[in-house]
């Protein structure tokens, strides 16, 4: 499964010539494993600042309504995507 999307992640680079690629994610997709899976793709690429752009969301639920629950919520974002830069 993650070699498939390791082509998908592959084939998007590769078609978007000299734009950068969005790749669109969220804590609560797949329990935080769409960013895991982003962070490791983009170890791979060449030149991921230029090539890459990562947004993610926050989920905010009932029981994190304060700002540190944002701030920790980003860090381990940050941290699943590799240390990348979160738009």
């Amino acid at each position: 499964e993650d070699n498939e999307l390791n082509r998908v992640f592959d084939y998007a680079i590769e078609q978007s010539k000299s734009s950068p690629v969005l790749f669109d994610t969220a804590e609560i997709y797949g329990f935080g494993r769409s960013e895991s899976l982003i962070g490791e793709f983009t170890k791979n690429v060449q030149n991921p600042d230029e090539q890459v752009i990562v947004a993610s969301k926050f989920a905010a639920l009932p029981f994190r309504t304060k700002p540190q629950d944002v701030v920790k919520a980003c860090e381990a974002s940050v941290k699943r995507l590799g240390g990348r830069p979160v738009d």
